[in-house]
Order: C-alpha cells, then structure tokens, then sequence
C-alpha cells in the first residue's frame, strides 16, 4: 500500500542497497584498472600572462598561431558541419551536438580575432616598436 506514494518495502530498500553495493564495487575496480580519471575544472581562468610583456608575447604567439593554422581550419571544420547539419537523416541528439561543436568553433575564431586585434592595437601605441610601415604591412597581413 505504501508503494503507491512513492514509499520502498524493506525487501525493495535491502535491493536497491545491495545494487548500489556491486556498482560501487565494479566501479572501484574499473578505477584500479583504467587509472583514476582527472575532472577538468569548469571555472579554469583565461591562461595569459597579466604580467604586460608575457602578454604581449603570448598575443602575438596566439594571433599568429590562429593566423597561420586555426583560421582556415575552423573556417573547413564549420563548413563541414553546416553541411552534416543540414541533413535530415540526423536525429535531435546529434543535431544538438554539432550545434553545440559550430558553437565552439565560433569561439575559437572571436578568440581569434580578438587575439590579433589585440596585438594590432600593441602596434598602434605611441611610442610603439612599430614603424608605420611595418604596422600597415602587419595589418595587412593579419587582417587578409
């Protein structure tokens, strides 16, 4: 009778306590098989330097990075994706998850161009290291 409002017979408890007993069991062995697993920290901060020179040159390395290799890579991974995304074979699920992963790759590119904009405003202090020459050679560089 107490079933019907949500309430466990003593032979249901004693069950339900011996299946969390074996699972924890099983997991304690998985654990000692396959190594215990590290949890990524989701509150991890933004890795640059705050000295200003570690992150001048950590822009630069980042800018140029994404320049060189990311920029053309996220631009044929999205592509990619659009074109799998528009299939109506997939199922809500993976609908959702490649939503999910052109999400991410968007953030990689404004991370991206927020890099190299960062490291052109650099170049346009007074007082810069930057002739105007060179600066309008890196923009066009960087900006094409």
């Amino acid at each position: 009778m107490l079933g019907r409002w949500g309430y466990l017979s003593k032979r249901d408890s004693l069950s339900l306590r011996e299946k969390v007993a074996s699972l924890n069991i099983e997991l304690e062995e998985m654990q000692e098989k396959f190594g215990k697993r590290l949890v990524v920290d989701m509150k991890v901060g933004d890795p640059a330097p705050e000295n200003e020179v570690a992150r001048r040159e950590y822009i630069a390395r980042c800018a140029a990075f994404y320049k060189d290799v990311m920029e053309t890579k996220s631009r044929q991974m999205i592509s990619e994706i659009n074109a799998v995304l528009g299939s109506v074979e997939n199922s809500r699920e993976f609908d959702l998850v490649l939503k999910g992963t052109l999400n991410a790759l968007h953030l990689w590119r404004d991370w991206g161009e927020m890099c190299i904009s960062e490291m052109l405003s650099y170049g346009e202090e007074e007082g810069g290291e930057l002739e105007d020459e060179e600066l309008q050679e890196l923009k066009d560089k960087m900006l094409n």
